[in-house]
C-alpha cells in the first residue's frame, strides 16, 4: 500500500497553507486516489458493496470547511472503482482490510481518511471490524483546531457549524435545479437528511423538527441536528444547523433521540428555563465513545433560546457504556449481562414523572431479541445528573432466528386514553429472511397495551389488530412522536435517491425528505393515521371538484402541476376495481398506478391492506410531492420514492419512459376494470410552495 497517495497528500494539505489552487488541489487529489486504490488489490476483497462506503470528502477538508462538491465526486469515483470488484472470498478480504487499515492509519492525513471510512464501514457491515484489530478514533487536535491556536472548545464548535453551512449553500445550488426534489415536504435546503424529531413550541402551535443531516454531501456520513420550523398554517422554514459532532470529545455522529416541548430547569443552576434535547453519541470504540454496535452514551444539550437556534456549547454525557453492564432488570426481575446497539433515546412523561426509552437488543450484532430499555433520572431535578437503568420495559414476543426484528430503533410511546400505543422501527439483515419494509429489512410496527410508569412495564394487549403496522412504505423509516391531547403527532422519514436506481448518475445536492407531520388515534382499537389538517392550508388553487365523476373505461385529467393532493371516495358498486395513475404524460403512459380492489389499495408495485373482505369504497387522501407519492386510507398509510429504473441495455424503454416525468408533463389518468366506477367528492387541490 502507498504511502504517498492519499494518506500523504492529505497530511501535507493539512500542514499547507490553503492557497492551494483548485484545479491543481483536484488533480492531485485525484492521482493520490488512483494510487492508493492501484497498491490496493481490492480484487481480493469480498462483498465490498457495501463495505468500502467511501467517505464523500475526508475528515480533514471537512473541518477545515474545505469540501466542496466536487471532491465528493472524486471520491465517488473511486468508490465506483472499489465496487466493481466482488465474487472473491471472505478469508482475503478480511486480510486486504487489516492491511488497508494498517497503512492507512501509519500517517495522520491517513487516519484523518479513515474517519470517514470506518464508520461507513461499521454501519454498512455490522460487526466486519471486530475481525481486525482497529476501532480506529481520530483526534481532532491531530490535524487542526490544536491547542496551540488557542481556539476555545465554542471556537471549534462555531467553525464546524460554519462551515457546515458553507457546505449546504454549495450543495443548494445544485439541489436546486433538480426538478425531482420535492418542495411541500420538510427537509434541509440541501445535503442527506434521515431520521427526524419534533417538538411543539410552549404555545402548542409551530413544531419544530430536528433531523440527522450530513452538510457536507448528499450521502450519510458526519451526522449533524438539522433544524427547520412548521407553522401553524403548515409553512416550513429551514433554521441553522443545531447541533454539530464533538470528535474532541469522542464522538463523530449525533445519532437519533428527542427534543422536550417543555422547560426544565437549567442544569448550571442558574435559575433560568432551558430546552433539553437527548441524542445517541457515537465513536468508534477506541480513545472515544463506544460503536453504535455496542453501548454509546446519551448526550444532553441545552437551549434558552426560544426559537432553539443557539445551543449551548457545553454537552452532558447522562450515562456511558457500563449503563446495562451487570445491572438488575427491576421490570423483569432479573439480572442482566449487558445490553448492545443502543440508540435513540425518547422522552416520554407519565404521571409526572419523566424517562427515558432506548432502542436496543439483547445480545451482539442485531440478532437474537430486540428490547427497549427503561431509564430514569438518578436526580428529577437535575437532569445533568447521570441516568440509571430501571429494566427492560418491552421484549419483542419474536426473536430474531424466528423472524423477529434484531434491533427496535426509534421506539415511541403515545397515550390514547386508557391505552397506549408502542412503535419502532423493526430492523433485520435482508440475508437473514424477510420483514415488510425497506429491501425487505426493516418496518414500522405496534403494539397497543398498557405501559404502567409504576412498574416500568409495557404489557401488550392480546386482541385481533392490537399488533401490526400502519405504514407500508418500503420508502419510509424512522418515526418520532410527540404526545398531543388525545393522541400524538408523528414524522418520519421518506427516503431519497441513494444507491436505489439510478438517480445516482449525477450529483443531485439532496437526499431524503421528512413527512408532512401527521396524527396518530385508535379507532376500535387500531391505530389511525392521518395527515395533520394544517396540511389543507396549503391548498392554493383548486383544480378540480366534482360531487360524482363516473369513470366507463379511461379518462385523462389535465393535471400538470408537480405537487397536488386529491381527496375522493372510491365506489366500486360496478366495478372489479379502479386505478388513478399519477405522474403519467400526455397521453397517460409511464406514471405510477393507484389501484383499489375491495381488499387493497396499490401503489406501483407496494399495497396498503385494508379489508378482509371486499369493501365496495373507500375515502382516499394521495399527496404528491414531486418525487413523493404519499397516499392514506382507512387509517393506513403508503409512502412512496418514485425513482428511475436502471439505465441499463435492457431496459431502455423503462428509462425512457421517465422522460415526460423528468419534464413534468404531468397529467392524472383514471381507469376502470368492469361496467364504470365512479370517484365521488373527487377533489384536487394544487399544493403551494412556500
Amino acid at each position: 500500500m502507498s504511502k504517498t497517495g492519499v494518506s500523504a497528500l492529505l497530511l501535507s494539505l493539512v500542514c499547507s497553507p490553503l492557497y492551494v489552487y483548485a484545479a491543481d488541489y483536484q488533480q492531485a487529489l485525484e492521482d493520490a486516489i488512483q494510487e492508493d486504490f492501484s497498491a490496493l488489490d481490492v480484487r481480493d476483497c469480498t462483498n465490498l458493496q457495501g463495505l468500502f462506503g467511501l467517505a464523500n470528502g475526508t475528515r480533514s477538508h471537512y473541518l477545515l470547511g474545505k469540501l466542496t462538491y466536487s471532491d465528493n465526486q472524486i471520491f465517488g469515483q473511486a468508490r465506483e472503482e472499489v465496487l466493481a470488484f466482488t465474487q472473491v472470498s471472505a478469508e482475503s478480504c478480511l486480510s486486504s482490510l487489516e492491511q488497508y487499515l494498517d497503512n492507512t492509519a501509519s500517517t495522520k492525513g491517513g487516519r484523518a481518511y479513515l474517519a470517514d471510512l470506518v464508520p461507513s464501514v461499521e454501519m454498512n457491515s455490522p460487526g466486519i471490524l471486530s475481525h481486525t484489530s482497529h476501532q480506529l478514533w481520530l483526534q481532532r487536535d491531530e490535524y487542526t483546531y490544536t491547542a496551540a491556536e488557542g481556539l476555545t472548545l465554542q471556537d471549534s464548535a462555531g467553525k464546524d457549524l460554519t462551515a457546515a453551512e458553507l457546505s449546504v449553500q454549495e450543495l443548494a445550488r445544485i439541489a436546486s435545479t433538480d426538478t425531482t426534489r420535492p418542495v411541500v415536504f420538510p427537509g434541509p435546503i440541501a445535503g442527506w437528511n434521515n431520521d427526524a424529531y419534533l417538538a411543539y413550541d410552549e404555545n402548542g402551535s409551530d413544531i419544530h423538527i430536528f433531523f440527522q443531516h450530513n452538510p457536507f454531501a448528499d450521502r450519510w456520513n458526519h451526522m449533524h441536528w438539522g433544524h427547520l420550523v412548521i407553522d401553524n398554517q403548515g409553512r416550513f422554514t429551514n433554521h441553522p444547523i443545531a447541533l454539530e459532532p464533538r470528535p474532541e470529545e469522542g464522538y463523530f455522529h449525533n445519532f437519533s433521540g428527542s427534543v422536550t416541548s417543555f422547560k426544565i430547569p437549567d442544569p448550571e443552576g442558574s435559575g433560568r428555563k432551558v430546552t433539553a434535547a437527548f441524542m445517541t453519541a457515537t465513536g468508534t470504540g477506541e480513545n472515544g465513545f463506544d460503536s453504535f454496535l455496542a453501548v454509546p452514551p446519551t448526550v444532553m444539550a441545552i437551549s434558552s433560546d426560544d426559537n432553539l437556534d443557539h445551543w449551548n456549547t457545553k454537552r452532558y454525557t447522562i450515562h456511558d457504556g457500563n449503563v446495562y453492564k451487570n445491572k438488575w432488570d427491576s421490570i423483569n426481575n432479573e439480572q442482566i449481562v449487558n445490553r448492545y446497539d443502543m440508540r435513540d433515546p425518547i422522552l416520554i412523561e407519565r404521571d409526572g414523572q419523566h424517562f427515558l426509552i432506548v432502542a436496543g437488543t439483547a445480545v451482539p450484532g442485531r440478532v437474537g431479541q430486540g428490547v427497549i430499555a427503561l431509564l430514569k433520572p438518578s436526580n428529577p431535578d437535575n437532569w445533568a445528573e447521570p441516568w440509571v437503568y430501571v429494566g427492560d420495559m418491552f421484549r419483542h414476543p419474536v426473536a430474531f432466528e424466528d423472524g423477529g426484528p434484531g434491533i427496535l430503533e426509534t421506539p415511541n410511546l403515545i397515550q390514547v386514553g386508557d391505552k397506549d400505543i408502542l412503535f419502532f422501527g423493526a430492523q433485520r439483515k435482508a440475508s437473514e429472511g424477510n420483514l415488510r419494509g425497506l429491501n425487505n429489512n426493516q418496518g414500522v410496527q405496534y403494539f397497543v397495551g398498557k405501559f404502567d410508569p409504576y412498574t416500568g412495564k409495557f404489557t401488550p394487549d392480546e386482541y385481533e389488530g392490537a399488533k401490526g403496522y400502519f405504514e407500508y412504505g418500503r420508502s419510509f423509516y424512522a418515526i418520532n412522536a410527540t404526545q398531543r391531547e388525545n393522541g400524538g403527532t408523528f414524522v418520519g422519514w421518506i427516503l431519497g435517491h441513494d444507491a436505489r436506481s439510478d438517480w445516482n448518475d449525477r450529483p443531485r445536492g439532496w437526499n431524503g425528505v421528512t413527512t408532512f407531520p401527521r396524527t396518530i388515534s385508535l379507532v376500535d382499537g387500531i391505530p389511525y393515521t392521518a395527515p395533520d389538517e394544517r396540511v389543507a392550508n396549503l391548498r392554493t388553487n383548486t383544480l378540480i371538484n366534482k360531487k360524482a365523476y363516473k369513470v366507463s373505461d379511461t379518462k385523462l385529467l389535465p393535471i400538470k402541476d408537480r405537487t397536488f393532493e386529491v381527496t375522493a371516495t372510491l365506489d366500486l358498486s360496478d366495478a372489479d376495481s379502479m386505478t388513478m395513475k399519477v405522474l403519467a404524460d400526455c397521453r397517460g403512459n409511464a406514471g405510477i398506478p393507484i389501484t383499489f380492489d375491495g381488499q387493497t389499495l396499490s401503489v406501483g408495485d407496494e399495497f396498503i391492506p385494508l379489508f378482509k373482505n371486499r369493501q365496495t369504497t373507500v375515502d382516499v387522501r394521495i399527496l404528491v410531492d414531486r418525487s413523493v407519492i404519499v397516499v392514506f386510507a382507512n387509517g393506513k398509510s403508503l409512502s412512496k420514492t418514485v425513482t428511475p429504473p436502471k439505465n441499463t441495455d435492457n431496459d431502455k424503454n423503462a428509462y425512457n419512459a421517465y422522460a415526460a416525468y423528468n419534464t413534468y408533463a404531468h397529467n392524472v389518468l383514471l381507469s376502470t376494470k368492469g361496467s364504470h366506477s365512479y370517484w365521488r367528492n373527487l377533489s384536487v387541490y394544487h399544493l403551494g410552495h412556500y
